[in-house]
């Protein structure tokens, strides 16, 4: 019993309930017979020190169950220390509470007697011949029945089993050995149905939506293991037979491989097909497949640009979008988006929408090749305006940095046989951005169809903040004024440039204000170079004012100002106040 208390209390916190709440009486028991019997009930040899420590163990193993996490443990265990481990007085405790606290601590240190094995033999005999007043008390029954609550033989107990003699075999204690699982990605998994979720009306919004989709992979995955009774006894000569078919399976698999290749070298991608490009691949071969897929992808919204358009089996439909995103080429995303719209009145329009985003950082070999491959298919494709070799020049010129992106938004209506053009183009790097507005120009100047007679830009930066919308017109020389022409080329016709918001540009104010508080406030200023100049540490405070022309003579203005702290803000918006007023 000492070592039995030393033993659960040193592993107490491991045990299962039922062991912890039978450690925790075995301790009462060793505590009352401490206290009552002393060294004769335990044991002749212990001294009154070991004694002394052996019932710190149990109070401590008290101390282990107060926090145990079983409800109806810890308070058996307040119980039992309550009652017996405590040291009580005589004004605390009553005497029919002392005689029932000397009854309980003697029935649980009366020792249970052993049946000798006549006595058992005896049992057993009664029980078979159905005399249960012959069974002596103390009988061997199974534990948690009637008879073992009762402390007598009732109708129907059982006899617990005698050893047996000979042992069981050894094969029936050791697990069942299960074929290797190789996790979900080993199973086979059904392809499921390419899904587009359609994004928001490109009409509506200027803004880019990303486009949403999942398309699964053209790989066939390993065929699926599952572990039967037949399938686990099998023979030797079964396995044999599996290993064959998985030898099988594995060359189709590699033919399949080599089809797929083939596949995406000669750029049959079959138009939504996702497509995985090798990064150790060469350049040349790599700048090949963008161009083949590209073909491929406008030649299918080609098709089915057209079969909306004559309006057989499609004839009531109205509106109808497509979204792809295919590839992600030198740590650039490419996202496409393409729509075709028509009305009850039979105009038509179409939108194409292009974004680069650069995900890390890139060379400027890469980016080249995306300009070089893929912006001219997507433009000249779906266009009649044609990349010059200036523009490309200006295109390749561009430097994203980590998370910024480049956006082409085209506008292509049809109505009367015009086809005006709106580029909106937007970019987090605003002096990037600026080299690309003349090459456009002159490329739209330059074009020999004459349809396209105006058109609306607008740039954009700092997730919004630094933001330009202008509307151009193609107009003739004899009506041309020096101070608002922009662009130069061969034709007697140049851009009218017509402002029509402009934000954080000319009559616009920005300021910053750094980690010191007392920085006085900088007014006015290039809004690129103080772009540039963003403070790296303190709190920052971004003031934009926008001024929209309603009519000739109505101007509005409205102010923002972004900061951390209210107070700060509500100054700025008071200075800027004034100086709007002494302007105006």
């Amino acid at each position: 019993s000492l070592d039995a208390v030393r033993v659960m209390t040193s592993c107490y916190a491991r045990e299962r309930r039922d062991v912890r709440l039978q450690a925790l009486i075995l301790a009462v028991k060793v505590v009352l017979s401490i206290r009552t019997g002393g060294s004769k009930v335990l044991s002749n040899d212990l001294n009154p020190s070991e004694l002394e420590r052996l019932e710190k163990i149990a109070e401590y193993m008290f101390e282990l169950a107060k926090y145990d996490s079983d409800y109806d443990i810890r308070e058996q265990a307040w119980l039992m220390h309550r009652l017996f481990l405590e040291n009580h007085t005589s004004s605390e405790l009553s005497s029919e509470i002392k005689s029932l606290l000397a009854a309980t601590e003697k029935s649980m240190l009366s020792l249970k007697p052993v049946l000798p094995s006549d006595q058992h033999i005896r049992a057993k005999s009664a029980l078979e011949n159905d005399q249960f007043t012959n069974v002596p008390d103390g009988y061997e029954i199974l534990i948690g029945s009637m008879s073992h609550v009762l402390g007598r033989a009732v109708p129907g107990f059982r006899l617990l089993r005698t050893w047996t003699d000979t042992p069981t075999e050894s094969s029936l204690r050791e697990p069942l050995e299960s074929p290797v699982n190789e996790g979900p990605l080993g199973f086979e998994q059904p392809m499921s149905p390419v899904t587009i979720h359609p994004p928001q009306s490109f009409a509506s919004s200027t803004a880019f939506h990303a486009p949403s989709f999942a398309v699964p992979l053209s790989v066939a995955a390993p065929s699926r293991v599952i572990p039967t009774e037949k399938a686990f006894y099998a023979s030797d000569d079964d396995e044999t037979e599996s290993d064959e078919e998985d030898d099988e399976d594995t060359e189709e698999e590699e033919e399949e491989k080599e089809v797929n290749e083939k596949a995406i070298d000669n750029g049959n991608l079959g138009g939504i097909d996702s497509l995985i490009l090798d990064l150790n691949s060469d350049l040349t071969k790599k700048s090949e497949i963008v161009q083949r897929a590209a073909t491929v992808e406008l030649d299918w919204l080609s098709d089915l640009s057209q079969s909306v358009s004559r309006g057989s089996q499609f004839g009531r439909i109205l509106e109808w979008k497509c979204a792809l995103q295919p590839w992600d080429a030198h740590g650039i995303l490419i996202e496409y988006g393409f729509s075709h719209s028509r009305s009850k009145l039979g105009s038509e329009w179409t939108v194409l929408r292009i974004r680069l985003t650069n995900r890390a950082k890139m060379e400027a070999a890469g980016f080249s090749l995306v300009s070089q491959h893929v912006l001219p298919h997507f433009v000249n494709e779906l266009s009649e305006i044609r990349i010059d070799d200036k523009m490309m020049s200006d295109l390749q010129a561009l430097t994203l940095a980590p998370g910024a992106s480049f956006e082409i938004e085209m506008h292509a209506r049809f109505e009367d046989r015009s086809k005006p053009c709106r580029f909106e183009l937007a970019s987090s790097l605003g002096v990037s951005i600026v080299k690309v507005i003349p090459g456009i120009l002159d490329v739209l100047k330059a074009d020999p169809s004459p349809s396209v007679e105006e058109f609306d830009m607008e740039v954009k930066g700092l997730g919004g903040m630094l933001s330009q919308q202008a509307k151009y017109k193609l107009v003739s020389e004899s009506g041309r004024d020096p101070n608002s022409g922009v662009g130069s080329g061969a034709n007697d016709s140049y851009w009218k440039r017509e402002l029509k918001r402009k934000v954080v540009s000319i009559a616009s104010t920005m300021a910053f204000i750094g980690s010191s508080k007392e920085t006085p406030l900088e007014l006015g200023g290039d809004p690129v170079r103080l772009c540039s100049r963003l403070p790296s540490s303190g709190y920052r405070v971004l003031v934009c004012v926008s001024l929209e022309m309603s009519s000739a003579r109505e101007c509005v203005a409205s102010v923002s100002v972004h900061c951390e702290d209210a107070l700060v803000a509500a100054a700025i918006l008071q200075k800027f106040g004034a100086k709007i007023s002494e302007k105006s």
